[in-house]
């Protein structure tokens, strides 16, 4: 286990999330920091590619802060992600 640099976290979910309100990109590094990562996971942490879409970044997003706060790669499909840390996510995605 590491302990993610939370920069790359924030670049990530600016990138997924470009219409996310300084707020709530706020209150998503608030709850990733200071977390590890299993280096099985990693792979969440690598930069988008051209190839991506807007709904795969957004869900690989939700893996990332879901695996950070649970532990588990399938945590944010799972019902142990409270709902008002899903909420700002499924907010800024669905800004047009």
């Amino acid at each position: 286990m590491r302990v993610i640099e939370i920069l790359t976290v924030e670049a990530l979910i600016r990138e997924a999330l470009p219409r996310a309100t300084d707020e709530e990109v706020a209150f998503l590094i608030a709850r990733c920091e200071w977390r590890s990562l299993h280096p099985d996971n990693a792979d969440l942490l690598r930069p988008f590619t051209v190839r991506d879409r807007a709904e795969s970044r957004v869900d690989r997003i939700g893996m990332l802060v879901g695996c950070l706060l649970t532990g588990q790669r399938n945590g944010w499909f799972s019902s142990l992600i409270h709902p008002h840390v899903r909420r700002p996510i499924a907010d800024a995605a669905a800004r047009v």
